[in-house]
């Protein structure tokens, strides 16, 4: 059974983000049947190559930027305690769009290894020995680093 390419998330998103309505809704890759995709591509100027992918898997939100993502409910959990980023999709779509969040990654020999998307102000919780390379990339750009973390070359 294929998805209805629009969803009770969806229709609050793209509410939320009308300049978005043109951007096709497409069955997801993972689960055609039941999940459905919109990739916002990378706003120009910005080096991220995937954009922001969005997908509704039967209330499971999964937001994806650079190599990291995070899975959120819809409707969102009550938890009033909680920073609304953390349980909300659409305050987490936004917080990335300003520039709130940003995706860190960590790699080893030139192959990624762990990711994570964190509050930008907040350092990366990447826990994974011997890292070599921290890059961080935001929606648009101006938060970008990249750091060497670990000298590879042998020192004589």
């Amino acid at each position: 059974m294929k998805p209805e390419l629009h969803t009770p998330f969806f229709d609050a998103l793209l509410k939320q983000h009308p300049q978005w309505r043109h951007i096709s809704l497409c069955p997801a890759q993972s689960d055609p049947r039941t999940g459905i995709v919109l990739t916002v591509p990378a706003p120009p100027g910005s080096d991220l190559s995937n954009g922001l992918l969005i997908e509704d898997d039967g209330g499971e939100i999964t937001i994806g930027l650079d190599f990291s993502h995070i899975h959120l409910e819809w409707p969102p959990s009550p938890q009033i305690a909680l920073d609304p980023i953390w349980r909300d999709p659409l305050a987490f779509v936004d917080a990335v769009l300003v520039e709130s969040v940003v995706a860190s990654s960590g790699w080893i020999d030139g192959q990624l290894r762990i990711g994570s998307l964190h509050h930008a102000t907040d350092n990366p919780a990447l826990i994974m020995a011997n890292l070599q390379y921290l890059r961080v990339k935001s929606w648009l750009g101006t938060r970008n680093r990249e750091q060497t973390l670990v000298d590879n070359e042998s020192h004589d």
